[in-house]
């Protein structure tokens, strides 16, 4: 999320913040209906190939790909907040802009309560990577919503 919150700040400042969000949710979707079949990337032709010719030391492994996966979600999540707050400073003045922020980061907190608690039961009811295909399926469906509003 650094990496991608620097590069958005150096780099990507001149975008549109609508499309960089938008670009974000769908990478977040898209990541997260991958996530669950890292296992079988890894044991796929490709990469067996691959490892046979690579060092011990570097050999593609479930690890390194849920790593890498892990890595493009940060970079996701910079491209949603990173724009997403440069709006909402742009947006408000000076006078109201610590109580915007208390009262988000306090809505926050409570909205992310419930589907914590939630997906521990969906997934022990459905398992994780059923899970995870959910939301990414429910994240793209927002991105689909929001091309639709646009």
């Amino acid at each position: 999320m650094v990496l991608g919150a620097v590069v958005l700040g150096n780099f990507l400042h001149a975008h549109p913040k609508r499309a960089m969000t938008s670009a974000g949710i769908f990478l977040s979707g898209v990541t997260l209906l991958i996530l669950p079949y890292g296992s079988q990337v890894t044991s796929r032709g490709f990469i067996t190939a691959l490892n046979t010719y690579l060092p011990a030391i570097l050999s593609i492994n479930i690890l390194h790909i849920m790593v890498f996966l892990a890595f493009v979600l940060g970079i996701a999540n910079a491209l949603i907040f990173v724009p997403s707050h440069t709006i909402l400073q742009e947006e408000t003045s000076d006078e109201v802009r610590g109580k915007i922020y208390g009262v988000l980061n306090t809505m926050v907190g409570l909205f992310s309560l419930f589907p914590i608690i939630l997906v521990g039961g969906l997934a022990d009811l459905f398992g994780v990577g059923t899970v995870l295909t959910g939301i990414g399926a429910g994240i793209l469906a927002l991105f689909m919503f929001r091309l639709l509003i646009k």
